[in-house]
């Protein structure tokens, strides 16, 4: 009986498993001639206005600087809604387009200086 729980406890851990795989990550389809260059947290994000937030993502505006823990930045181009507590930001160029993954979402980006 003991054996059976453990089974049954491993097989739902393995279903939940891929399940939160799946759900973080972004389509591949658009992403066919890119080029993953980067995996960072993003620390935070700075906007135009000189607003910022530490240790929060909420998706981009067109303009708004995401702070990677690193201190490396980006800017986004578009504007696309999104939500997380410093979440794992997977970065791709094509040789003369960027996107960013950050929770199963593509953001377009551009590298920025600050």
């Amino acid at each position: 009986m003991r054996k059976t729980a453990y089974s049954v406890l491993a097989v739902a851990c393995a279903a939940l498993t891929a399940i939160s795989a799946q759900a973080s990550a972004c389509d591949l389809d658009d992403l066919v001639g890119y080029t993953l260059t980067e995996r960072k947290t993003i620390e935070g994000y700075l906007d135009d206005n000189a607003k910022g937030i530490k240790n929060d993502f909420k998706g981009c505006r067109s303009g708004r600087t995401i702070i990677f823990s690193d201190d490396a930045v980006v800017a986004c181009t578009e504007t696309s809604y999104g939500n997380a507590h410093q979440p794992e930001a997977y970065v791709f160029n094509n040789g003369r387009r960027w996107k960013m993954c950050v929770d199963g979402k593509l953001y377009d980006i551009k590298p920025h200086h600050r």
